[in-house]
């Protein structure tokens, strides 16, 4: 039945790009690319006008109103990985490029840097939705919440932003994994589970002896816990 559901996915990927006749993976990751130049440069208004509402208008318009599960994706890991869990679902899926999401992601991060907080949590949760295991989409929107105090939901955004940065995360590097953990150890922190804080730090300096924010997390970790203790 699975092999079934995967067969039909395949056949809906190809078809959505017939129909669409998207953009190149070259001109869409041309598009990202200058509006990550212009957002380091703080342009936001002009990365947003030129580069970003357009990527996201084209993507409502061309599968606005698309059939089934709509996934944007990475190469073949994440690619499969999302057409897996549509065939669990019993569920159609399209597989698109990833920087359809990456528009998203960077509209909602560029409204959070002019100050519109409340306006980009629905550009972060699009991003998450259609890539829902990419860690840097989740770690954003745990930050999101973090931001707001919403312990609970930034904790179980973190904890899917660890796990698909141990399927993602490219061999030899550890950065989305270090920045989940520290995500988790903050919330913790917040929280006052002092124990579960310096756990997730110290995993962060076992992946990176050098993460100078995990060490200065942790220092702060051992003394707020010192502070708590009653004096005897």
């Amino acid at each position: 039945m699975q092999n079934k559901w995967g067969i039909s996915a395949m056949i809906m990927i190809m078809f959505s790009m017939m129909c669409h006749k998207a953009p190149s993976r070259e001109e869409l990751a041309s598009q990202i690319q200058m509006a990550g130049i212009l957002v380091q440069q703080q342009e936001y208004e002009k990365t947003l006008q030129k580069h970003i509402d357009p990527l996201i208008a084209h993507f409502e318009k061309s599968y606005g109103h698309e059939n089934g599960l709509i996934y944007c994706a990475n190469g073949q890991v994440e690619t499969l990985l999302y057409l897996a869990q549509a065939a669990n679902l019993k569920q159609k899926a399209v597989a698109l490029d990833k920087s359809y999401a990456y528009a998203y992601y960077l509209k909602g991060y560029v409204l959070i840097e002019m100050g519109q907080h409340a306006e980009a949590r629905p550009f972060l949760e699009k991003a998450v939705t259609l890539s829902p295991s990419d860690p840097q989409f989740l770690c954003e929107l745990g930050n999101w919440h973090q931001n707001g105090q919403e312990w609970q939901q930034a904790l179980s955004l973190y904890e899917r932003a660890e796990e698909g940065a141990r399927l993602l995360e490219p061999e030899g590097t550890t950065e989305a994994r270090r920045r989940a953990l520290r995500g988790k150890g903050f919330v913790y922190t917040e929280l006052g589970r002092f124990d579960e804080a310096e756990e997730m730090y110290r995993s962060c300096l076992q992946l990176d002896p050098g993460d100078e924010v995990a060490a200065g997390e942790l220092e702060y970790v051992i003394n707020s816990r010192q502070d708590a203790q009653p004096s005897l």
